[in-house]
């Protein structure tokens, strides 16, 4: 086992729950933030996201808050599984209270309708100190947190990003592929519905 960090995800999607619980199960200090309040609450109480991945259980180190600031504070990785849509007013938001040194994840597909700015792009605009990178593959959060063996991508311009993105998510079922074209690994993720 590597050595434990601080890990916050936003968003709790079901992508988004699975690669915290993940996270959880690898032994990090691990937050799943949610916007709603009352969702977390629900969250936390019945021990699984019922909403969006009803009928398995979330490891028991998971911590769930809808607390943004406490979510992330110290973390020194984040994963951002926030639609697209509303994407970059969370990383507004997010500005405002991380630290330059936090590596910065993002697993959304999608495109900003308004401006057609990948997510990853978005983060390079707001957060122009922190490195960016960008997970996606061919999985599904059922496949992840019923522990089926399943791989993702991390792609990043940053070695040390991708390095402390396999050493975190790597586990016996879930493998973690390293590349270093973060719009390319984007763009696939995101046109694939369309092309399928």
């Amino acid at each position: 086992m590597n050595q434990a960090i601080k890990v916050a995800v936003l968003g709790g999607g079901s992508f988004g729950t699975a690669i915290a619980n993940i996270l959880a199960t690898n032994g990090h200090d691990t937050t799943l933030w949610m916007r709603s309040v009352e969702q977390a609450e629900i969250c936390r109480r019945e021990k699984q996201n019922q909403r969006y991945l009803p009928g398995y259980e979330l490891d028991p180190r998971l911590s769930i808050s809808s607390n943004l600031t406490e979510s992330t504070q110290d973390a020194s990785l984040i994963f951002i599984s926030i639609p697209s849509n509303s994407f970059r007013s969370v990383i507004r938001d997010l500005a405002k209270i991380i630290s330059s040194d936090a590596f910065i994840v993002s697993t959304a597909k999608g495109i900003e309708p308004d401006s057609f700015t990948l997510m990853s792009q978005i983060l390079e605009q707001e957060l122009p100190d922190n490195s960016v990178g960008v997970l996606s593959g061919p999985n599904f959060a059922k496949e992840i947190i019923q522990h089926h063996q399943t791989g993702t991508v991390i792609a990043s311009k940053d070695e040390k990003l991708v390095q402390l993105v396999q050493l975190t998510l790597s586990s016996k079922t879930f493998r973690v592929y390293a590349n270093r074209d973060p719009y390319g690994v984007e763009l696939g993720g995101a046109l694939k519905n369309i092309y399928a």
